[in-house]
């Protein structure tokens, strides 16, 4: 189980996170959702290990994740952010394999070509594969970062607005993928604003406002419209006419 206890994040002077815990167990996908500026995002750039926590621990199956090299804590945890401005020149099936680098020479080679083919699949990227990633437009690039995370092949995924540039058949697509990993037994943290995907495939909900937990709970207990209503600052009743009907 990955656990977040008593975390608080401090930026410049100003707590972004406050008195965070949370249990995320195997086999489960837990989305975060919550107002601009909740703190969504810092958390999962800080677990990632991209910010320092200020205050508080995480931990993976018992095991100080602050406290591992930075090889030992990428094969564990894999993160694909809210944006990539890296878009490199070489073809996509070459970058999706920079996702096992933690790995070294321990793949066998069949079992590596067969996960690369996996992962393309998976994503709707195999037909791209020869294509440089800089020539794709910013949906397809999505699906390539995502497939390199997935490649990276880590039991805690951590993913930022994934669906981002999506379109519609595609991110139907890349619900039923995250779906597939959650249930051969990874953990994932999700950012999202799309409460749609949240009822579809989340088995945890984590409302964030303020820096802190807001609610945390099924998917049916959290998007009910009073909740969302508060906790977006929303009227009830026009939430209900727009959202739930």
């Amino acid at each position: 189980m990955l656990k977040l206890e008593h975390v608080v994040i401090e930026i410049s002077g100003r707590y972004i996170v406050r008195d965070f815990s949370a249990g995320f167990p195997e086999k489960s996908l837990t989305c975060i959702i919550g107002p601009n500026g909740a703190g969504k995002s810092t958390l999962l750039r800080a677990v990632s290990n991209i910010l320092p926590l200020t205050r508080g621990t995480l931990s993976f199956q018992s095991v100080d994740l602050q406290s591992l090299p930075a090889r030992e804590r990428a094969r564990r945890l894999s993160y694909l952010p809210q944006t990539m401005q890296y878009a490199p020149s070489f073809p996509v099936s070459l970058f999706v394999e920079l996702g096992g680098d933690p790995w070294g020479n321990e793949w066998e080679p069949a079992w590596k070509a067969e996960h690369l083919e996996r992962c393309l699949h998976l994503c709707n990227v195999a037909h791209l594969k020869e294509r440089e990633v800089a020539t794709l437009s910013g949906g397809e690039r999505q699906r390539v970062y995502l497939a390199q995370v997935i490649y990276q092949n880590t039991p805690v995924i951590l993913l930022d607005e994934p669906s981002s540039f999506l379109d519609l058949k595609n991110i139907v697509l890349i619900e039923n993928a995250l779906a597939r990993i959650r249930d051969d037994g990874r953990t994932i943290l999700m950012v999202t604003h799309d409460l749609h995907t949240v009822r579809r495939i989340a088995t945890q909900v984590i409302a964030m406002k303020d820096g802190t937990p807001f609610a945390v709970d099924t998917p049916a207990a959290v998007l009910n419209p009073s909740l969302i209503a508060e906790l977006f600052d929303l009227d009830c009743e026009t939430l209900r006419e727009r959202f739930f009907k």
